[in-house]
């Protein structure tokens, strides 16, 4: 017999991103997200759509740097954990441009 969690379970997937939440992550523009696709920034493609998943772009960028930066480490971190790339870019805001 079907149960109301049977029915209406949803797997816990990471969201993908969009080009727009990947450039409030990485704080660039979208043309600079379109130039870092050409380079080979790891995408998923979705009928015409595109879509980012962060744990992908992050090891891209970190192989591509070279090393594993703090910065790198703390978008690891942030992205993990679910946290809004909106959330993060605001800390980054706030840490840059502290309230008076």
């Amino acid at each position: 017999m079907n149960t109301p969690e049977t029915l209406h379970f949803i797997p816990e997937v990471p969201p993908l991103w969009t080009t727009t939440d990947m450039s409030r992550f990485l704080r660039c523009t979208e043309r600079q997200i379109f130039e870092l696709r050409k380079e080979g920034m790891p995408t998923i493609k979705l009928g015409g759509l595109v879509r980012f998943d962060p744990s992908d772009v992050r090891t891209w960028m970190e192989k591509r740097s070279g090393y594993a930066s703090p910065r790198a480490a703390q978008l690891r971190d942030i992205s993990t954990s679910g946290e809004d790339s909106a959330e993060c870019a605001k800390s980054d805001l706030f840490k840059e441009f502290p309230a008076r």
